[in-house]
């Protein structure tokens, strides 16, 4: 795991704020996450809440996301020792620049993406006939019992 660096520095992009550099460490990306971030140079924050952030890129939205909210194709999925000052740096609208390592506004890193995972989906089982026919079978069973 990537150890987290404990200087502080005060930023002109959020008055009165203090960021840690960097706040936030990538654990995991989901490979659409991936592939837009790779090929932008920014986003634009464009929602936030509780435990993920929404960014547009290249006309296309990821998430930023608590580690804790799971994995998926458009997630970049983030752990920090602060707890999730991170979201609480970014707001609607903000300007994200993406570099091959970190996240940053201006010339603050908010998450590392140093040494991040790439996530995959897990690979399907050998479905046979008889298996999805088994599915189907258990499946209207199951829906004719609820709506009776």
């Amino acid at each position: 795991m990537i150890e987290f660096e404990t200087i502080t520095r005060q930023s002109n992009s959020v008055e009165g704020s203090t960021f840690v550099s960097p706040t936030a460490q990538a654990i995991v990306i989901g490979t659409i996450a991936k592939r837009e971030i790779d090929n932008a140079s920014f986003g634009r924050v464009t929602a936030v809440f509780e435990r993920s952030i929404y960014l547009e890129v290249n006309r296309n939205w990821i998430c930023l996301a608590d580690a804790s909210l799971g994995f998926g194709p458009l997630v970049v999925s983030v752990k920090s020792i602060y707890g999730r000052d991170w979201i609480n740096s970014l707001s609607v609208g903000r300007l994200v620049k993406f570099s091959s390592e970190s996240i940053r506004i201006d010339d603050s890193t908010i998450i590392s993406t140093k040494g991040v995972s790439t996530w995959v989906p897990p690979k399907v089982s050998n479905w046979t006939k008889t298996s999805i026919l088994i599915g189907l079978c258990a499946l209207e069973k199951s829906c004719r019992v609820k709506y009776s």
